[in-house]
């Protein structure tokens, strides 16, 4: 039965999200391979699908293997929900090792989708209570940031407790309850947003009660039975999200859902001139969220590749990208808040951050930090091969130090330049 539902899921997931398998002009492919093209690959994820009812280890596989090759025609495709159910599918299959993988998977899923919840202030103060007083109009915020917390650390101690054989049966019935109720709660009060997600929550109702409910054997039991690299992949499978905190994997990757991740701004010329005209340093503006989902019924994976690749496939001279990244990793580093830019002098948008300036037709121009509005710290510039052009210090908006630049035939010379930025060799 899991599998049947897993296949109708997955299905209708790539029904909803139909113009993000397709080749598109109207939004980007963004390769993680340049070269690779932008293929229609939504008929063959649905046939290796219908496969895996009638053969269900050839068609997994061949369902997978095509899952991979799509979302690396294009990372748009890198969503949570697809890589989930099809994680699970392979614990359809009659084997140990193969049923194991789906539980690290949940496992996972749970623990990382709790925590990183609970890490953020953006879920613990806005999203999370915001969701629930979208819900039930009469809560407070205190009384929605009560639920909102409870709920993160519900799926953080069941992430846990899936690993104590006592308690599995009453969790696996308790975490297809919530999955339903979240079902029932968008259906219900948020009729027509993220839909791409509902079949999946109601497959994950099925595969709680299917793998969980069963499951007897001490996990030290089962780790035996798995041994070598089916091993080691479920070892990654439930450690590698930590990355995430570092900034060494995708937050859809990590199971990090509904929680604080990078977010970025899309701003056109005229809009800028709105916002000049404004007279506020600020304008609200829609993210570029809004318009992936508005066009495919999913947002873009938030990472910083991505949005750069974006900007880099769309932009036109004068427009602007912002990119917020509330991680204490990106704001060590300087990468909290970022601009994209084809020229003009927009520090006043983001006046601690980097920026990261871009040739008109292709590449990177230049990119660097700003502190209060202008250049500080360590900055280098591209030709428009990008090859590397020029790197050195400012210090308060001078050249500071030794600069060394390189011509296009690769031949580098030096100069020096004293702390008021006048340039003494």
């Amino acid at each position: 039965m899991l599998r049947l539902v897993l296949v109708a899921a997955q299905a209708v997931t790539l029904g909803i999200t139909w113009p993000l398998w397709s080749a598109r002009e109207s939004l980007p492919h963004l390769p993680a391979i340049p070269g690779l093209p932008g293929m229609d690959v939504g008929y063959v994820l649905l046939a290796t699908l219908t496969l895996t009812l009638f053969r269900p280890r050839l068609g997994i596989l061949l369902h997978t293997v095509a899952l991979v090759l799509a979302m690396l025609m294009d990372q748009l495709r890198i969503q949570p929900q697809f890589v989930s159910m099809t994680l699970l599918l392979w614990g359809t299959l009659p084997s140990v090792r193969c049923v194991l993988v789906a539980r690290a998977h949940l496992v996972a899923l749970y623990l990382y989708g709790g925590l990183h919840k609970l890490l953020g202030e953006g879920y613990v103060e806005l999203s999370g209570p915001g969701f629930w007083m979208q819900l039930m109009p009469a809560l407070d915020h205190g009384s929605a940031r009560t639920i909102a917390v409870l709920l993160a650390g519900f799926e953080v101690a069941a992430g846990l407790l899936l690993l104590v054989p006592v308690v599995r049966r009453p969790l696996a019935w308790a975490l297809a309850a919530m999955h339903i109720g979240i079902v029932a709660g968008l259906v219900s009060f948020m009729a027509g947003r993220n839909e791409a997600v509902w079949a999946w929550n109601l497959a994950l109702a099925v595969a709680a009660v299917s793998l969980v409910a069963g499951w007897r054997e001490p996990l030290r039991r089962s780790l035996v039975q798995a041994r070598g690299p089916v091993l080691a992949l479920c070892a990654f499978i439930v450690l590698s999200p930590a990355l995430y905190r570092i900034g060494r994997l995708d937050a859809y990757l990590a199971f990090c859902l509904y929680a604080d991740t990078p977010s970025a701004v899309y701003l056109r010329e005229d809009q800028l001139q709105r916002l000049a005209a404004s007279g506020r340093p600020t304008l609200r503006m829609p993210t570029l969220d809004s318009t992936t989902t508005q066009a495919m019924n999913v947002p873009v994976p938030p990472a910083h590749r991505l949005y750069e690749a974006w900007y880099h496939a769309v932009h036109a001279p004068g427009d602007v990208m912002l990119v917020h990244d509330p991680r204490p990793w990106a704001a060590e580093r300087g990468r909290a808040d970022r601009i994209f830019t084809t020229g003009g002098d927009h520090a006043h948008l983001v006046p601690d951050g980097e920026w990261l300036d871009f040739h008109p037709s292709a590449g990177l121009a230049s990119r660097g930090p700003v502190k209060q509005g202008v250049k500080h710290g360590a900055w280098e510039s591209f030709y428009t091969d990008g090859s590397r052009k020029s790197r050195g210090e400012y210090a308060d908006g001078h050249r500071v130090g030794s600069w060394t630049t390189w011509e296009r035939s690769g031949a580098a010379s030096s100069v020096r330049y004293d702390a008021d930025g006048r340039r003494i060799r």
